[in-house]
């Protein structure tokens, strides 16, 4: 599990000489992963590929793997429908929209509250938009003209 910057900020002022931050470095390089490095291994871990999703999540296959390759970064609302098809943990989309420079899901933003019930009950991308729709909320999540590429 990701430590909170304060800690991590803790060890880092703590550290006395190179090699102590050589071995942090160490420790902490897993953290760095790329949007696409971990899109790849959410993938194997559910046994699909970019191919597949893109009947799920409205985005074209070229697309996805160039999200994959991390030839394209995708937005944030991107990164919850690929999230959602993949049928991925609320821990494991804040992890890919923090791998793809994005902020996690936060409750106090009505788009991301709604998303986060969504994904807690188990619902489809259909059934979460249906809900930002419902409460009229700003950006749903399969605009058309959003979701062409």
């Amino acid at each position: 599990m990701d430590k909170p910057t304060k800690d991590l900020m803790n060890e880092l002022v703590s550290l006395k000489h190179k090699r102590e931050l050589d071995q942090w470095i160490e420790e902490h390089k897993h953290e760095n992963k790329s949007f696409g490095q971990y899109f790849q291994e959410l993938c194997r871990k559910y046994n699909t590929n970019p191919s597949q999703l893109s009947g799920y999540c409205g985005k074209s296959k070229s697309y996805l793997y160039k999200c994959s390759a991390n030839d394209k970064i995708p937005s944030k609302k991107v990164v919850v429908l690929i999230g959602i098809a993949l049928k991925a943990t609320l821990e494991e989309i804040n992890t890919m929209l923090k791998c793809a420079g994005h902020k996690e899901l936060y409750p106090k933003n009505m788009w991301d509250a709604i998303i986060i019930f969504g994904l807690n009950k188990g619902y489809n991308i259909y059934e979460i938009d249906g809900l930002l729709r419902e409460y009229e909320v700003a950006g749903g999540l399969l605009n058309e003209e959003e979701n062409r590429e």
